[in-house]
């Protein structure tokens, strides 16, 4: 690791005998023969095996039993975006080793920071409708409803 850093992107972590490249977080070893996680496996945690004087990098996903062999000593960022929205229920945006996720106008992210639920336009503001209209909170947005007075025909 003390020369050109191993020929690691971002961090070179001496073994004994050897040495592996790692990422910072959000980041995941780009693979020179397999390619790069793919599917489910984009949430992966990379477990290294030594086998002999060889260490081996594998991604163990965290949403199944897979385990996928990796080589290489680049690191990338992913998009966890690719993978189930990123588990955002409107939408997710990929950042630098990480996501955001965000909610359609008229919705707001719940405290999971992945759900979004509706804003209560009447209970946030008594004031959006007229004085001789009632309020009707509708999904996503809501409705003035003309209150009616007086008597009904024929009465």
């Amino acid at each position: 690791c003390l020369v050109n850093n191993g020929g690691c992107s971002q961090l070179c972590v001496n073994t004994f005998f050897s040495y592996y490249c790692d990422c910072i977080p959000g980041y995941q070893i780009e693979t020179i023969n397999e390619g790069n996680c793919v599917a489910d496996t984009q949430f992966c945690s990379k477990v290294y095996r030594a086998r002999g004087f060889v260490d081996e990098c594998f991604c163990q996903s965290q949403l199944s039993d897979d385990v996928i062999p990796l080589n290489g000593t680049s690191c990338t960022n992913f998009d966890e975006c690719l993978y189930q929205n990123g588990r955002c229920q409107h939408f997710c945006n990929d950042t630098v080793g990480s996501y955001v996720c965000s909610c359609r106008v008229g919705f707001e992210l719940s405290e999971d920071e992945h759900e979004c639920v509706d804003i209560d336009e009447c209970a946030r503001n008594p004031d959006n409708c007229g004085a001789d209209e009632t309020c009707v909170n509708t999904n996503g947005s809501h409705a003035c409803i003309a209150q009616t007075f007086g008597c009904p025909t024929r009465f």
